[in-house]
């Protein structure tokens, strides 16, 4: 992945998530959005701590796999550190939305900025989710090409060319 696609798929969700929040605004008007993130901010922030949990979880999944014969693959590929980059940015930013859903549920909805601030890391999270679900996706696709390759025998193995007389390999 070049700089410039991965600058994209940075930018992406948050300039979305500006987007939609705009219409929001413009469609439902400042009261009725402020009012709406103050009055659901402890749902949403139920939502988001399951989805924390799971970015966490997929987290540390991430760096199970990066131990193993499969980590050192995605490694020498250069594919481990972008992957944990973007699990590592997803995570922070549900975390960032949990702290904020607990601040707008419980400062008060005249607070347009806190509002809309808590309202935009809201969609953004779900945003990230998406994309953290993409690459959880196209990291066990990986997995598969990793698992299909073909293996290289050990060296303890007795080859057919290896084996001498008396062995059962040369009856």
């Amino acid at each position: 992945m070049t700089r410039t696609e991965t600058a994209r798929a940075y930018l992406t969700e948050p300039i979305l998530s500006v987007l939609v929040l705009w219409l929001l605004i413009h469609w439902l008007g400042v009261t009725a959005n402020t009012g709406f993130m103050h009055d659901e901010a402890k749902d949403i922030l139920s939502l988001c701590v399951v989805l924390l949990g799971a970015a966490l979880a997929l987290w540390i999944g991430l760096f199970w796999i990066s131990t193993g014969e499969f980590g050192q693959w995605l490694a020498s590929k250069q594919m481990l550190e972008p992957v944990n980059t973007a699990y590592v940015a997803s995570t922070w930013v549900l975390l960032v939305n949990c702290i904020l859903c607990i601040l707008c549920a419980y400062i008060p909805a005249s607070q347009t900025w806190l509002q809309f601030t808590g309202e935009f890391f809201s969609l953004w999270a779900i945003g990230t989710m998406h994309t953290l679900l993409n690459n959880t996706r196209l990291l066990l696709k990986l997995h598969g090409l990793y698992g299909g390759r073909p293996k290289p025998s050990r060296k303890s193995d007795p080859q057919p060319s290896e084996a001498k007389d008396g062995d059962p390999l040369c009856t």
